[in-house]
């Protein structure tokens, strides 16, 4: 039998070793815990990751679509032809420019200024000026950092007269552009009839100021200049042609995708493409045709929107001699009535003088029977609210020649005039906004109703159909690139 002393050694040893365990268990604990609390952080640098099917159905997506791993692929109208943020036109374009370039803001989905290059700003309404300050982590390709001389030097150009841009003639209430007093600080003098800037006018993607070798009076040569865009966006251009655009991740910017393919593609091979999961993204009119169809594309998210300007109501902003609205307050309560908005007593006075008066409304006849029906209904909306409020209105369908050369020349009282591809209105145009001013002679008349199909391998694509808001295709997929998660 053991003595007392040889007892106690053991019951020491067995202490020891009971501490030592529950060190380890706790130790053991604290690491899972741990874990668990890093999963999230992992999972965010994966180019893929699993997801319950039971929450998010993968199975029709074909092999295809995940064969491409971290790259996108987005279906698009073009031709491509430039890629610079005051010349692009066609969708995939402007795609890809708000994917090279930055703008100050971003419009979100409720219509609020989102600071992009813009860390901050104020207005001040005494001044009519507005103040922004740049961020100082936003850069080139050469690692140079983009400052107010790059902001000015942008503006400059799409207020010069020698500018004739897509955007030529929405910048009117922009009188002054100029370097604060730091590189960082920009202001921006607004007219004096403005009351709340209008955000829409800072989205405009910022050029590289030393990157262009033109003078102001020389603007419109830019749309020939062969440069590879540079921006400070987180993609670059890799190759460029007619029917393809190829853009890159730059070094240090984080997105799981890494390379983006904008192609061409006939509307007739949309449904096609889409059903072989060869396309990650495509943007069709949501007509009943595509209404159809929509459940017979399981692999799918289908995102509908109407922002994209599909017609305008014009009263001509040329009060000349051979039309019957000769008045500014006829125009305006012309345009009110055809808005549906309520006049005030003068506007009233001014819409009666034109009684008896008979206006013929021009509109675009189409190009086949099924347009020229609808185009007609567009026309007979606005001229059932006319005739209500006593006026004489006919309409008068025209063709496209014509319908442009009435438009460009002033010949005309009133006219329905379809969105160009480049969304350039006649010059002196300008579109009411909430705050009516003396000099609008245009309203919105209709808006195009749109969907956005976006393949379910790619999670939080953040569409926002407030997106280029001068183009003629309004909405994009590419604001927030850097949240969208690829699934497997």
């Amino acid at each position: 039998m053991p003595d007392l002393k040889t007892v106690l050694n053991i019951l020491q040893k067995k202490r020891w070793l009971l501490t030592l365990a529950a060190a380890l268990l706790i130790i053991g604990v604290a690491a899972l815990i741990g874990f668990c609390f890093r999963m999230p952080d992992q999972l965010a640098g994966q180019t893929t990751t699993e997801w319950p099917h039971d929450e998010y159905d993968l199975s029709e997506v074909p092999s295809v679509a995940f064969e491409r791993g971290n790259s996108l692929v987005a279906g698009t109208a073009g031709p491509f032809r430039i890629i610079n943020p005051l010349f692009s036109t066609a969708e995939g374009e402007n795609d890809a420019a708000s994917l090279i370039f930055e703008s100050l803001v971003l419009i979100d989905e409720t219509g609020d200024p989102e600071g992009l290059l813009a860390s901050s700003w104020t207005y001040e309404p005494e001044t009519h000026q507005i103040i922004f300050i740049l961020r100082d982590d936003h850069t080139f390709r050469d690692g140079r950092v983009l400052n107010a001389n790059d902001v000015v030097f942008t503006y400059q150009c799409l207020l010069a007269a020698s500018y004739d841009g897509p955007m030529q003639g929405r910048f009117d209430s922009i009188t002054a552009i100029s370097r604060g007093q730091s590189a960082s600080e920009v202001i921006f003098t607004l007219n004096s009839s403005v009351v709340q800037p209008d955000f829409r006018l800072f989205t405009v993607g910022i050029l590289k100021s030393d990157y262009y070798q033109l003078s102001l009076d020389k603007v419109y040569e830019m749309a020939d200049i062969t440069l590879v865009p540079e921006g400070t966006g987180a993609y670059a251009l890799q190759d460029m042609n007619e029917t393809e655009i190829f853009l890159s991740l730059r070094s240090g910017y984080g997105s799981l995708i890494k390379t983006i393919a904008i192609r061409k593609v006939d509307s007739a091979d949309k449904y096609a493409l889409l059903q072989t999961g060869e396309l990650d993204i495509v943007r069709n009119t949501w007509d009943l045709r595509m209404q159809s169809r929509a459940d017979t594309l399981p692999a799918y998210h289908l995102t509908r929107f109407s922002t994209s300007i599909e017609s305008y109501f014009l009263v001509n902003p040329e009060l000349q001699t051979s039309n019957i609205i000769q008045l500014p307050s006829q125009r305006l309560a012309v345009l009110l009535t055809a808005a549906g908005r309520e006049l005030s007593s003068l506007q009233i006075n001014a819409l009666e003088s034109l009684a008896g008066r008979r206006l013929q409304l021009y509109y675009f006849a189409g190009l086949d029977d099924n347009i020229m029906k609808e185009n007609r209904l567009k026309a007979e909306r606005i001229i059932n609210r006319l005739v209500a409020a006593g006026l004489s209105v006919e309409a008068a369908a025209l063709d496209w020649p014509e319908m442009a050369a009435r438009a460009n020349s002033g010949d005309y009282d009133i006219i329905l005039l379809p969105v160009t591809a480049n969304n350039r209105l006649p010059a002196k145009t300008e579109i009411m906004n909430e705050d009516i001013q003396p000099g609008t002679s245009a309203i919105i008349a209709e808006y195009r109703h749109e969907v956005y199909i976006v393949s379910k391998r790619l999670l939080q694509v953040g569409i926002n159909p407030a997106s280029h808001p001068f183009a003629a295709l309004a909405g994009s997929w590419t604001d927030h690139l850097e949240n969208v998660m690829i699934l497997n």
